[in-house]
Parts: C-alpha cells; structure tokens; sequence
C-alpha cells in the first residue's frame, strides 16, 4: 500500500461527498486507501454515504476524539507507507497524489510534510520538519 489518506469527519457530510469524489475523480494511479473517522456520536454520517463510497473504510468514534484523536484512530487501522492527513473540506487535483508520493519516496528521510496551498495550487509553501522530539 503506497499511500492512507486519513479524513476526520465533523458534521460536514456535504463537503464530505465532495472531497471523497475529488480523491475519485484524481483516480489515483498508486495503491492507496481512504480511511473516514466519523467523529461525531450524536449525529452519524448518513447510510447513504457508505453506499455511494465503498472504496472508503469508515469508523465510527465512540465519543468525540477531536481532530488529534480521530487521527490517531485511523492511523491505528493505515496500512500505507505514507500517511495524509486530509480534512473533509479539500478537493485534489489530478496526479497530487501520485506526486506527493513520488517526493516522500525521493526524500526518506523526511518524517513530517507540511503543505499550505492557496486555491487551485497557485502558491505553495512546504514545511519540512526532519525530526521529531519524543514527549
């Protein structure tokens, strides 16, 4: 598995739809998985959702995690080399994926990425952090 895109999910279900069908119509050329934390227990994603998105694994949350905990949640279950962390609220370009993969597999060393896009990609800034100090 190349690569798990994460998604913690919030009362947003529209925008919801619509990312998961950007990462469909991306038609990622890689082996990849769609992991979904509904996190929100008094109000559940619509039945409908995991119908029209069988590709995607969902996992319900007991109780409210937060965006931290919802993550971590689904990082347990990640099968992917690389791991995204992507909010229910992005839409992706074709081929982002595969190019995101291609500079983490070119960069091993690298342990965080951090990218600040501006609509349709126009100006990126990237943050590279090389290690990380244990707590």
């Amino acid at each position: 598995m190349d690569l798990s895109i994460l998604i913690v999910h919030y009362n947003t279900p529209r925008l919801l739809a619509e990312t998961l069908r950007s990462i469909r119509r991306a038609a990622p050329r890689l082996n990849y998985e769609v992991i979904v934390v509904d996190n929100n227990p008094s109000d559940r994603l619509p039945s409908k959702m995991k119908t029209q998105f069988p590709e995607v694994r969902f996992i319900q949350a007991e109780n409210h995690l937060g965006f931290g905990g919802g993550n971590n949640l689904a990082a347990k279950t990640a099968q992917g080399r690389h791991v995204l962390v992507f909010n229910p609220d992005i839409f992706v370009e074709y081929g982002a994926f595969e190019t995101l993969t291609k500079f983490l597999d070119e960069n091993k060393t690298l342990v965080l990425l951090e990218l600040n896009c501006e609509i349709q990609m126009e100006h990126c800034n990237t943050h590279v952090i090389n290690s990380i100090v244990p707590m």
